[in-house]
This record gives structure tokens, C-alpha cells and sequence, in this order.
């Protein structure tokens, strides 16, 4: 146990060591009236980019306009993400992220119920999250996050649709290795959908609440995890009732997400006045 505390506290310094050479958010500056720090950050990314610089003189004016917003701004609270122009996502997300962590935390929580060595699945049900966020990274910057999230729910539900199949259909000789791989492929799919989905929460929330959005989905997150438990797999229900109640889930979120505008292409809403739709391309002022 202590030699597992040493290798965590070193990762978690190599992670820490960016710190000292990643700049601060340019928008953290602008509207803190930060303008030659900003105007520095915006040189070093057109350089690293290649790209010519471009027009810096909207930072003043940005900051002169935070300046008089701050003046009259009120103080948001969780009730504010039920306005009515985010009222949607954030039921929608909030709900997705709930479910995830129940499917998640049930596999992982149940890995005894599955055939082969404890320690090897275990192995496979960590490490399938790399290659799956990071497939998820370059399909989303290629079609848009929406299309990655419903694309790789869709997969799962199939997945888990397909281990309830397997206990009724299969021969027995390969039923145990068919039920472990349908598993381990509906936890991969949610793995790199969850990751997306990370990313989708800060594309449709606007900027004064973003950060109690992200608040909001984990704790619902942290409630699935909870309930997690009591469906291990062949402890509280039967394995394929299990995967039949989590493929249903699964397409409830694919229905909701089907809900929600692309974010593909668009700026991200920085009020609520901005409500971005399925249909158009360009914010709408209402």
C-alpha cells in the first residue's frame, strides 16, 4: 500500500508540473483587465499556430464592457440552470451523466461476475478508456460532439442489449467470453461518450454558470455511483436484467442528446440571452 501512495503522489506532481508553463485563460485576463498579458498569450498562440495575429483591439472593449456588466450583475445559483434557454441541456446532460456513472460503476463494481482472472479484467476496464477517448478526441473534432455522443451510446446500448441476448441464445461453451467482451465493449463506448460528453456541458452552458453546470452533472454523476451498487451484476438482479435496464437507459440519453443543438462550428453562448438551435448555425438574439 505504500509503494501504491508513492507512485500515485509522483503522477500526480508530473501532472502538476504544467502549471508552471501553460498560460492563463486569455478570456480570465480580458475581462480582468489584463490586456498586455492577454495580447501576449494571443502572439504565442498565433505563433505556435502559424497563423497571422489577429485583431487584439476587441480585448479592450471586451474588458471595458465586463467592467460595466459587473456593475449590475447578480449572483447565479443552481436555479439558474433551469432558465428556460438552458433548461433543456442541463436536464439532458445532467441525466446523461447520471446514467453513465450507474452503467460504469456497475461493470466495475461486477467485474467478479465475469469469466476469466479478476485482476486482468480489471486491467481491460481501465485501460479500454484510453484508446476509446481518445478515438472519441478526433471523431468529435472531425463531425461535432453530438454525433460522437450518440454514435458511441448507440454502440453501447447495442452492446449491452447484446450480453441480454447472449444468456438466452448462445452456447454455453462461449457464453462466459461473449458476455465479457459485450461488457467490456459497452464500457468502453460509455468511457469515450462520457468524455464527450465533458466537453459538451462547457459548449452549452453560458460562461456565468458554466461552472455550476459542470457542479451540477458531476453530482448527479456522484448520486449514480451510489446506486451503482445495489445492481451488481448476479447480486441485487440477474445479469441480464442488468444489461436489459442499462441498454433501455442508455436509449433514453441517445433520445435526449438527439435533443440537443451541435455545438460544431458555433461560439460558445456567453449569456443567457443566447440560444443556439438545432436548426441554425448562428447564435439567435432573443
Amino acid at each position: 500500500v505504500k509503494y501504491v501512495h508513492i507512485a500515485t503522489a509522483l503522477f500526480s506532481f508530473v501532472t502538476f508540473l504544467p502549471v508552471f508553463w501553460l498560460p492563463e485563460s486569455l478570456r480570465f485576463l480580458t475581462v480582468h483587465g489584463k490586456i498586455q498579458r492577454g495580447q501576449k498569450v494571443v502572439q504565442k498562440i498565433a505563433r505556435l499556430n502559424k497563423r497571422p495575429l489577429p485583431d487584439i483591439t476587441i480585448m479592450s472593449r471586451i474588458a471595458e464592457k465586463e467592467k460595466e456588466d459587473r456593475k449590475n450583475r447578480s449572483t447565479y445559483t443552481y436555479l439558474d440552470l433551469f432558465h428556460r434557454n438552458i433548461r433543456r441541456s442541463s436536464v439532458v446532460l445532467g441525466m446523461s451523466w447520471f446514467i453513465f456513472s450507474i452503467g460504469y460503476y456497475m461493470i466495475g463494481f461486477g467485474l467478479n461476475a465475469l469469466s476469466g482472472d479478476f485482476f486482468v479484467n480489471l486491467l481491460l476496464y481501465t485501460a479500454i478508456s484510453f484508446p476509446s477517448r481518445t478515438i472519441a478526441m478526433f471523431i468529435s473534432a472531425k463531425f461535432g460532439i453530438k454525433f460522437v455522443v450518440t454514435t458511441f451510446i448507440c454502440v453501447a446500448s447495442l452492446c449491452s442489449f447484446s450480453v441480454v441476448a447472449v444468456q438466452f441464445l448462445a452456447p454455453e461453451y462461449s457464453k462466459a467470453t461473449l458476455t465479457l467482451v459485450m461488457t467490456f465493449g459497452s464500457s468502453m463506448m460509455m468511457e469515450g461518450c462520457w468524455a464527450a460528453l465533458s466537453t459538451m456541458v462547457v459548449e452549452l452552458s453560458p460562461t456565468p454558470v458554466r461552472n455550476l453546470s459542470y457542479g451540477f452533472c458531476t453530482s448527479l454523476a456522484r448520486i449514480g455511483s451510489i446506486i451503482a451498487p445495489y445492481m451488481i451484476l448476479r447480486e441485487a438482479i440477474p445479469l441480464f436484467g442488468a444489461f436489459l435496464l442499462l441498454g433501455i437507459l442508455q436509449l433514453v440519453c441517445v433520445l435526449g442528446i438527439l435533443t440537443l443543438p451541435n455545438t460544431k462550428g458555433k461560439p460558445i453562448p456567453d449569456n443567457f440571452l443566447q440560444k443556439t438551435t438545432r436548426s441554425d448555425t448562428n447564435n439567435i438574439i432573443l
